[in-house]
């Protein structure tokens, strides 16, 4: 399900501020603390993680750092709520994400201990102080999000309260709305991805029976192939690329000094093409085989990694390769080697 309408689903207000912040919570790349003096991000929280086995604790309580140790180490999400203006000193490697390698497992060193970092931990910071002030080191530690109620947030909450309490149908309908749009969401994603894996492995699969040289006009035809069956490639104008056109009349070349005469009169061919308007960004391919032909190559290559990706035209890693050490030679990798 999509994070925007798992955050519906979980209680965020429906206002502009609160979805803004909501959408800084799922693309955070630190860990998030709440300014949230009305308690609504701690509850948003609560519920959007609560079947993932959230763990709620205080800097007060006795068992705060092994309630902390267990989330990091089973990958649940973790709360810490109702903090002051002053953060423990031992959540500084949790909040700089300060992990390393130790005998091939993610690990994490609190205090004395070291332990398993598991890479689906999350954690939330709140505060229900409405003016906190925070030392400059603390923004670069944590993504600082002000929940604190506007009066136009206020206003959008009142107008969604009403609404819920005079017309409950119409909010039930919302509901089921934002659950209809995740499930279409979910099966729109799925068979992207479907398409995407099969027609990738369909490429690897022809390429072991091809030549080098013809593994790129596969990939392009491929990728036209796609294209014609969503309509977005002209009949006409493919003909054109694979044959040239005709020329219906017959105009004075203007630069004969470094235009041929084959080149003026495919560009004079391609002028017949039915709205054909603006080619110098929408039809490279086209003006590309007029004026240079032995430049084809490379713009279908980037015509392929522009319209599918980039490994489709990447050469496939399949030749072994070996060095012959003999005695006393340096294998330091700044020996070139």
């Amino acid at each position: 399900m999509p994070p925007c309408c798992r955050a519906g689903i979980a209680g965020l207000p429906n206002d502009t501020l609160s979805v803004e912040n909501g959408v800084i919570t799922q693309f955070s790349q630190r860990w998030t603390h709440y300014i949230d003096p009305q308690g609504q991000a701690n509850k948003w929280i609560k519920n959007l993680e609560r079947v993932n086995g959230l763990e709620v604790s205080k800097l007060s309580d006795r068992d705060f750092l092994s309630s902390l140790e267990n989330a990091i180490t089973f990958g649940k999400p973790f709360l810490l709520e109702n903090v002051g203006e002053e953060l423990d000193p031992a959540l500084e490697p949790v909040l700089l994400k300060q992990t390393y390698k130790q005998q091939g497992s993610t690990v994490l060193k609190m205090g004395d201990a070291v332990i398993p970092y598991h890479e689906s931990f999350k954690m939330y910071i709140t505060t229900n102080m409405p003016n906190p002030h925070y030392s400059p080191e603390v923004s670069t530690k944590l993504t600082l999000i002000n929940f604190t109620l506007s009066p136009s947030g206020l206003e959008d909450q009142l107008l969604g309260q009403v609404v819920a309490a005079e017309r409950p149908d119409l909010e039930e309908a919302r509901n089921q709305l934002i659950v209809s749009n995740a499930e279409m969401h979910d099966v729109n994603d799925r068979i992207v991805n479907i398409n995407n894996y099969i027609t990738f492995s369909l490429y690897i699969n022809v390429c072991r029976s091809l030549f080098e040289k013809h593994k790129l006009m596969f990939a392009f035809l491929v990728c036209v192939r796609i294209l014609m069956n969503d309509g977005q490639i002209n009949m006409d104008e493919w003909r054109y690329l694979l044959s040239g056109g005709t020329i219906t009349e017959m105009w004075e070349n203007p630069a004969p000094a470094w235009l041929y005469e084959r080149a003026w009169g495919d560009i004079l061919a391609l002028s017949n093409l039915k709205n054909f308007s603006g080619f110098a960004s929408d039809f490279k391919l086209l003006v590309l085989r007029c004026l240079r032909g032995d430049k084809i190559t490379n713009a279908m290559q980037d015509f392929v990694a522009l319209k599918l990706d980039r490994h489709f035209i990447e050469p496939q890693v399949t030749s072994p390769k070996g060095a012959l050490v003999g005695p006393g030679v340096d294998q330091e990798p700044s020996s070139g080697l």
